[in-house]
């Protein structure tokens, strides 16, 4: 899963929850793991990390302009989970990430691309609606 689609999604969970933001946040984390548990394709760090900054970007500019800094807090955390996979935080959270990540199973995971794409597309589609979403 690229991590725009993680960052996106959870950015998404933060902005239209109608929960605490605790539990919003939590939820935000937690996206990671359902989301790593669906057939994906993986792409290569430098295009992942590209993607991910262009959404980050542009929940930073969304915060800066609606004075919340939620929904960018709540992207780097559904990102979390594989930042450890780069600064190796420790055995247990690279077990536990590796638990619910997708097992390639299936002949190919490219095909999931393209359903990724729309998500994705989709996720920033909703970010950057006219909408408040979240009171508060």
């Amino acid at each position: 899963m690229t991590g725009a689609a993680h960052i996106a999604a959870a950015a998404v969970i933060y902005k239209y929850g109608r929960f605490n933001r605790p539990c919003l946040f939590f939820l935000a984390f937690a996206s990671h793991f359902l989301l790593d548990a669906t057939p994906h394709y993986e792409l290569g760090l430098p295009a992942n990390f590209l993607l991910g900054a262009g959404v980050l970007a542009l929940l930073f500019q969304r915060a800066r302009r609606q004075k919340d800094w939620g929904m960018p807090a709540a992207g780097l955390l559904g990102e979390l989970p594989d930042a450890n996979w780069l600064f190796s935080a420790g055995p247990v959270w690279h077990n536990i990430h590796s638990f619910f990540h997708f097992k390639k199973a299936f002949p190919a995971s490219w095909p999931c691309l393209p359903l990724e794409a729309l998500f994705l597309a989709a996720a920033v589609y909703l970010l950057c609606g006219k909408t408040q979403g979240r009171a508060g």
